[in-house]
């Protein structure tokens, strides 16, 4: 498995760093505007979040700045989110069907590795990979809220966003489940493609219809997974769910990865051959 990890990280370092380069530039590009925005007509952003809190719409009067600001923040905050979450899945080390579907896949089957150590040593490099993305993106997030928070004066508002992200910051039972169950939905997310890319390459040997056949199981396996866990948490109130409700939730796509490994390494082992 160590020898699965350091070739596979040798191999994805550049493209890593380059993505890494990719989302500074994007983040440190948004901050900045932000900061010239604020310069330009201060306190704005503060008078955005203090009427979207008490009143729960915004009026205002906002410069073609703040205007093009309104339109790219989400996009941005979208890719330090949910795009940073499945580029890490389709195109990080722990995806086995990018790499069946190019000649990597018939290197993987010559080298003397098992399944276990192959798709074991993929999945932690990949969700390590997934980790640096991730840690980057918090700490981008956290500036472009500071500098979103500044009032007319040039201080920073201290907002009821805040209390919360101080709670969260100083409650450890509460922050190692928000990093839990991060972790958990890679995990659950990267072996369930992986089962979806192997069964398809096992079982079907038409590479055209291949991938279509691919997509349909992902999408399958996703609604599996989630009226299993939907069920565990239909009858309780998000506002009042305790962790003792969510570490179920994730003991139970816990299990689902789980199976979903040892299927493909038992698949890999015994029908995949590229």
């Amino acid at each position: 498995m160590k020898a699965v990890i350091k070739q596979d990280f040798l191999r994805r370092r550049s493209g890593v760093l380059i993505s890494s380069l990719v989302l500074f530039l994007l983040n440190a590009f948004l901050i900045i505007m932000t900061l010239i925005a604020n310069k330009s007509k201060p306190g704005l952003m503060a008078d955005v979040v203090n009427q979207l809190e008490t009143t729960g719409s915004v009026h205002v009067s906002q410069t073609g700045l703040w205007s093009f600001l309104e339109i790219i923040t989400p996009i941005i905050v979208l890719i330090d989110t949910f795009g940073v979450f499945f580029w890490s899945l389709e195109q990080g080390a722990s995806n086995i069907g990018k790499d069946l579907r190019s000649d990597v896949g018939y290197l993987y089957k010559m080298v003397p590795r098992s399944g276990w150590s192959l798709l074991g040593g993929k999945l932690i490099l990949g969700l390590a990979e997934f980790l640096f993305y991730a840690i980057q993106s918090f700490i981008y997030l956290l500036i472009l809220d500071r500098v979103s928070s500044i009032d007319s004066s040039g201080m920073f508002v201290f907002t009821w966003n805040d209390v919360r992200m101080a709670f969260i910051m100083n409650n450890f039972s509460t922050l190692l489940t928000i990093v839990a169950a991060v972790m958990m939905q890679f995990i659950l997310g990267a072996t369930l493609v992986g089962f979806a890319s192997i069964t398809g390459t096992a079982f079907f040997k038409n590479r055209r219809f291949r991938g279509p056949l691919v997509a349909v199981g992902i999408f399958a396996l996703v609604i599996l997974v989630g009226r299993v866990t939907g069920n565990v948490f239909s009858s309780v109130e998000f506002e009042t769910m305790r962790l003792i409700v969510i570490w179920l939730g994730l003991l139970i796509e816990f299990a689902f990865s789980a199976v979903f490994y040892v299927l493909s390494c038992i698949l890999w082992e015994k029908k995949v051959s590229v």
